[in-house]
């Protein structure tokens, strides 16, 4: 691909990215190619289809949603008594981070997200389809089900909780129409409603 033609697909995306988040999968391709500065011409070049550019808006989404669990992943440690682990292991890690708190703190980010970006809430609802998933989304389902796996483990989430169940639960964020107050009423009453007893 040539440099100019490479500029203005990621001028694309990233215009589909913001309006997709603001208005969801129904924003018109005339308006996606305005915010992008280009002719609609070059859009339907490198997007044919509607529903292929609002995909790779949302596969933007499902890496940002990816990166949000790797990190939360990342400030875990696999669950061992501190006991069986050396004083290096200690040293290094700053001790065991919670991963059921931090399972809890990654699916309220992405609750409050999900309040102005419609990409984000669709990748994370597409976590728990049966559709075939892009690597975006796959890469974010594997980083979650090992966070809920390691919060299991633990003894602070249900054990028949899934990544599944939890995709279905974002997906029924509340979003602006909510008030912020009940919104977090919301968070509370979901997080509350799988942890372990």
């Amino acid at each position: 691909m040539r440099s100019d033609a490479a500029r203005n697909r990621r001028r694309i995306l990233a215009a589909a990215r913001e309006l997709v988040a603001e208005q969801g999968a129904d924003v018109a391709m005339d308006d996606i190619a305005r915010a992008a500065g280009t002719a609609v011409g070059t859009l339907y070049r490198h997007f044919p289809t509607r529903a292929a550019l609002v995909a790779a808006a949302v596969d933007v989404g499902a890496g940002e949603l990816a990166a949000l669990a790797e990190a939360a992943l990342a400030r875990t440690v696999a669950q061992r008594p501190e006991t069986d682990r050396s004083d290096a292991e200690r040293c290094e890690t700053g001790g065991t981070v919670d991963p059921t708190a931090e399972l809890m703190r990654l699916l309220t980010t992405i609750a409050d997200r999900h309040v102005a970006d419609r990409a984000l809430k669709q990748a994370a609802s597409d976590l728990g389809g049966s559709t075939e998933h892009s690597s975006e989304i796959e890469r974010a389902g594997v980083a979650i089900a090992i966070l809920l796996g390691r919060a299991q483990e633990s003894g602070g989430i249900r054990s028949d909780v899934s990544v599944e169940d939890l995709a279905v639960l974002l997906a029924g964020a509340p979003g602006t129409d909510v008030p912020a107050s009940r919104r977090a009423r919301w968070i509370e009453v979901i997080l509350d409603g799988i942890r372990a007893r």
